[in-house]
C-alpha cells in the first residue's frame, strides 16, 4: 500500500481503513486528519502548534499510541504515514470540503 495505484483504491479497502479511522477516538482523528494535510514528513512540534495541544507528555503520548497501532512510522527526519494510501483516503475521504479548507487555512498561517 505505499506504492501509487494505478486506479481508485478497493472499495473494500476504503471500508476498512474508515472503520478503523471511526474506532480511534476525537483527538486521534483530529491529529491523523492534520497530518494528512502537512507536508510529509513532519514533526510533533508542528502538530502541536495547530492542534492548540496543551500537555506536551499528552500529545507525544497520543503519537506514540498512533505509531504503535501503525498509521505513523517515526525517523531522524520526522512522522510520516505508513501507507501513502491511507493518508490520501484520510485527507480525501475523512474531511469535509469545509473542513479541509479550515485546516489547510491553518497550516497555511502558521
Amino acid at each position: 500500500m505505499d506504492k501509487s495505484l494505478p486506479m481508485a483504491m478497493p472499495a473494500a479497502l476504503v471500508a476498512a481503513l474508515r472503520m478503523s479511522f471511526r474506532r480511534l477516538d476525537a483527538d486521534a482523528q483530529s491529529l491523523l486528519t492534520m497530518a494528512a494535510l502537512l507536508p510529509e514528513p513532519f514533526h510533533s512540534a508542528q502538530l502541536q502548534l495547530l492542534l492548540g495541544a496543551g500537555i506536551e507528555d499528552d500529545h507525544l503520548a497520543l503519537l506514540d499510541r498512533l505509531e504503535w497501532q501503525c498509521w505513523l512510522v517515526a525517523d531522524a527526519r520526522g512522522y510520516a504515514f505508513r501507507a501513502r494510501a491511507v493518508r490520501r483516503m484520510i485527507a480525501e475521504e475523512m474531511l469535509t470540503p469545509g473542513q479541509r479548507q479550515r485546516l489547510l487555512h491553518r497550516i497555511a498561517a502558521s
